[in-house]
């Protein structure tokens, strides 16, 4: 394989990546606007957007077991937790409005966080 190819072959996988962080990205900001829970809670987004994704494949989740679910997940049909839960930061950034009860609280306790890491990175 020659370089150029490698090249083409890496910018079709980011643009798959990109379409795909885009199509969840529209999913996820829906799901902040109808369930406010969600926008403080990365687990009940994900099985929110989990759920749709699931009745898009057919799967009545209602019946389904959880094989199902791993099947599909490990097959990369289904969304990651990682690209919902970075979908919600990037649309929250974007959307105040969305945010959650807890962002405040959050950003606050930051400059702790920072300096707690700051503190480790010298200790080794």
């Amino acid at each position: 394989m020659n370089i150029n190819s490698e090249k083409i072959r890496i910018t079709k996988q980011n643009l798959t990546m990109k379409t795909k962080l885009f199509d969840i990205s529209s999913e996820v900001e829906a799901a902040l606007i109808n369930d406010i829970k969600a926008r403080d809670n990365d687990q009940r987004l994900c099985c929110m957007i989990w759920s749709k994704a699931l009745s898009k494949q057919g799967v009545d989740i209602r019946n389904a077991n959880i094989y199902t679910f791993l099947s599909l997940y490990s097959d990369d049909k289904m969304p990651l937790a990682d690209s919902i839960t970075r979908a919600r930061r990037k649309v929250q950034e974007l959307k105040p409005m969305l945010r959650g009860e807890n962002y405040a609280k959050r950003q606050a306790h930051q400059e702790n966080v920072i300096e707690q890491l700051e503190l480790i990175e010298k200790s080794l």
